[in-house]
């Protein structure tokens, strides 16, 4: 072995016994890296996080398409720190480092130290980690709490008490309203629990189920909204799997690239030095080892049955990438231990080191493309979503204000929610011209024009006004045509007018 080889083995073996919280500032250094990249990279929110901001305007137990959680984030950290993007974005890195902090002690926990450490480094360093620590979205609660709530369990597990017990059950609910994929967690704890032999007992332990119940406790606002609301957000989880459509019953390209999404969310050499052990492992007959051994058949639980569901849910339909995100806490965990095991040190800091660069990338992409001469445009850029609205949005603001007793409408949920974050206009304020009736978005459920018969309207659409509005109203006025350029190949364009006496839609 070289001295530099040398040199990079030592490293992992220097954090994690001598100086462990070389890893803590380590995590601080993220937090504060990517706070930084969110500063200066000024790349506008994304139409889900405004719409986000808009329900932190409004704090409740419930929204749409989401739990609350995010918004109730949003909302704390734009109370403290103002309402700009990196405000309403500030949870998100900071949760992500905790998430890794937590691994790093179920990782001591199960197995030692060192293990921890890697754990944390590869949680920290994951892909699909770095690109979600830049946006606030659901998936920065649900993984804290994904993690937060097997390490009490395993703390629970551990003791003759109550109080981790209760601390789990707390910790099951807050993810339960970050995320209802969390409710796969006590599915897979439950499973682990069957499969353990020196656990097995606590599947009939009253501290266990008083755990699921104050879970549901800590839970129950939200199914009460729900109920309130003809279980909304239940209807738009399952509207959105888009199981029983059309489509054919197996979808094996679809399958394909969801799972080739799963290793970029891992990182591509991470992924493939799994892979390639499990191989080793299954030719030598050594996979029943998995499952021998309690901490790694934790790993397994942790990952196994929510990858396993996410990919059938592709097989049969579709599923996005950031899905199946959880399941990649117990992977880490499963990838430490196993390359450390083997002695695969470099390799699994290679992996880690690969998985900075990629998101550095991604980071400073525009800077990296400039250099590299790819022309920006619609195809190339990976924000081009997020583009343009807050030049679009911000140039209808005087006109809303001009007519301060009007409402404001669109046809479309991404302009409402850009309308609310970079017009400032307020929740209470929207309508949205629905004549469908379909309840398929948050201003659907909460602002449908049809409540406002009689009112006048800004009506902001990318769309010229449709005529089957026009003639519901006994007044319409062109007031503008706003016209973005972003690049050759893409601009926003808004069209506003105002409306007056809308008669409803019959």
């Amino acid at each position: 072995m070289t001295a530099s080889a040398s040199a990079s083995d030592n490293s992992l073996v220097a954090v994690s016994q001598s100086r462990p919280w070389l890893l803590l500032a380590g995590l601080v250094l993220l937090v504060l890296y990517r706070w930084a990249v969110i500063h200066f990279a000024t790349v506008p929110l994304f139409y889900d996080e405004a719409q986000y901001y808009g329900w932190a305007l409004q704090p409740d137990f419930g929204y749409y398409s989401k739990p609350p959680m995010v918004a109730w984030l949003i909302y704390l950290t734009t109370q403290l720190f103002g309402q700009t993007e990196v405000a309403v974005r500030l949870a998100s890195p900071l949760l992500y480092s905790l998430t890794a902090l937590v691994v790093f002690g179920i990782g001591r926990r199960l197995f030692d130290q060192q293990v921890g450490v890697a754990a944390a480094l590869v949680v920290a360093t994951m892909p699909g980690v770095g690109v979600s620590g830049l946006v606030i979205t659901t998936d920065a609660p649900l993984l804290f709490f994904w993690a937060l709530t097997a390490y009490l369990f395993l703390r629970a597990r551990d003791s003759q008490g109550w109080g981790w017990w209760l601390l789990a059950g707390v910790s099951c609910g807050l993810g339960l309203l970050s995320k209802y994929t969390l409710v796969v967690l006590p599915a897979s704890l439950i499973l682990y629990l069957a499969g353990s032999r020196e656990y097995r007992r606590l599947l009939t332990d009253r501290r266990f189920w008083l755990a699921a119940a104050v879970a549901l406790l800590v839970f129950s606002p939200n199914i009460w909204w729900n109920y309130r609301h003809q279980f909304a957000t239940l209807a738009h989880t399952t509207a959105i799997s888009q199981l029983g459509g059309s489509q054919p019953l197996f979808r094996p390209g679809k399958l394909l690239e969801f799972l080739g999404g799963q290793i970029g969310v891992l990182g591509p050499l991470l992924a493939v030095l799994l892979i390639v052990r499990l191989a080793q492992l299954a030719r030598r007959r050594q996979l029943q080892s998995l499952t021998a051994e309690d901490g790694l058949w934790f790993c397994l639980a942790l990952t196994v049955p929510l990858l396993v569901l996410i990919s059938t849910q592709a097989l049969l339909s579709r599923a996005f990438i950031n899905w199946a995100m959880p399941a990649f806490l117990g992977a880490a965990l499963l990838t430490a231990a196993l390359l450390l095991r083997a002695g695969w040190r470099r390799w699994l800091l290679a992996g880690i080191a690969l998985n900075l660069a990629v998101t550095g990338v991604l980071y400073h992409y525009h800077a990296f493309a400039a250099a590299a001469g790819i022309e920006h445009s619609g195809k190339t850029d990976p924000y081009y979503r997020m583009l343009g609205w807050p030049e679009a949005t911000e140039a209808v603001r005087p006109l809303i204000e001009r007519y301060p007793d009007a409402l404001v409408a669109s046809d479309a949920r991404k302009v409402l929610a850009n309308l609310i974050y970079y017009s400032r206009v307020q929740p209470q304020r929207l309508a949205l011209w629905n004549p469908r009736g379909r309840v398929d978005n948050h201003y659907a459920l909460t602002a449908d024009m049809g409540r406002y018969v009689g009112r006048n309207f800004i009506f902001v659409s990318e769309s010229p006004l449709p005529d089957t509005l026009r003639q519901r109203v006994t007044h319409s006025e062109y007031l503008a045509e706003i016209a973005v350029p972003v690049y050759a190949d893409l601009e926003r364009r808004l069209y506003v007018y105002y409306l007056q006496g809308f008669e409803g839609y019959r």
